[in-house]
């Protein structure tokens, strides 16, 4: 049985937030920035060089899809307490009605 843990929206938004700058800062592990470069003197023109990943290209992106499976989980989580919260707003500030009424027109002089 998955273990369930409560959150208020706005722990939920801080830790979208949180977890998309991990992801961000995972997305470049990948690419060619975490090789290191082993460079094999051999004399004249013989040199050997060689990359390796500085980390798992596999782990790494299993790490990105599981943070991405977050971030869904949280949206979803956030759009069903939406769907079912009530907000109350006082009409004077907020007349839908009134604000979306069309402009009377100028008179002409």
């Amino acid at each position: 049985m998955t273990e369930k843990l409560e959150y208020t929206i706005n722990q939920l938004l801080s830790m979208k937030t949180q977890l998309r700058e991990r992801k961000n800062d995972l997305k470049p592990l990948v690419g060619q920035s975490s090789t290191v470069e082993e460079v094999w003197k051999g004399g004249d023109k013989n040199d050997i060089t060689t990359k390796k990943c500085k980390y798992d290209v596999v782990d790494v992106d299993q790490k990105i899809v599981e943070i991405d499976m977050a971030l869904y989980a949280i949206d979803s989580a956030i759009k069903q307490a939406n769907a079912v919260t009530k907000v109350t707003i006082d009409t004077e500030s907020v007349n839908f009605a009134k604000l979306m009424s069309p402009l009377k027109a100028a008179s002409v002089v």
